[in-house]
């Protein structure tokens, strides 16, 4: 899955990417998640959507990455499952998230 910022997305409920991470879990096996920066901004609580601005006046956000991480792994651990995450860092190849999701699952 890719998720954009232009695209708002739920965490939780029967559409949400908790739920399709579960469902694809249990469907393959695994789950690709392409993250890109600034999606998932209205999850994230006020007090950590901005840490400043850089040189050239950008707003700095957090890492979404590893907030999602955070929150996959509360959701399973709930569920007494384990789950085995990698966190691939910033990727800035000007490849689309479509491009690199399906590298990776290929």
């Amino acid at each position: 899955m890719c998720l954009i910022p232009e695209i708002p997305f739920e965490l939780t409920g029967d559409h949400g990417l908790l739920r399709c991470v579960s469902d694809l879990f249990e469907a393959k096996g695994h789950c690709v998640i392409v993250v890109a920066e600034g999606a998932g901004m209205d999850l994230i609580s006020d007090d950590m959507r901005s840490y400043g601005t850089d040189a050239s006046g950008n707003v700095k956000r957090p890492d979404i990455g590893l907030w999602l991480r955070a929150r996959i792994n509360e959701h399973f651990a709930a569920q007494g499952q384990e789950v085995n995450l990698k966190l691939i860092g910033m990727l800035s190849l000007g490849f689309s998230c479509v491009l690199i999701s399906r590298a990776l699952v290929d």
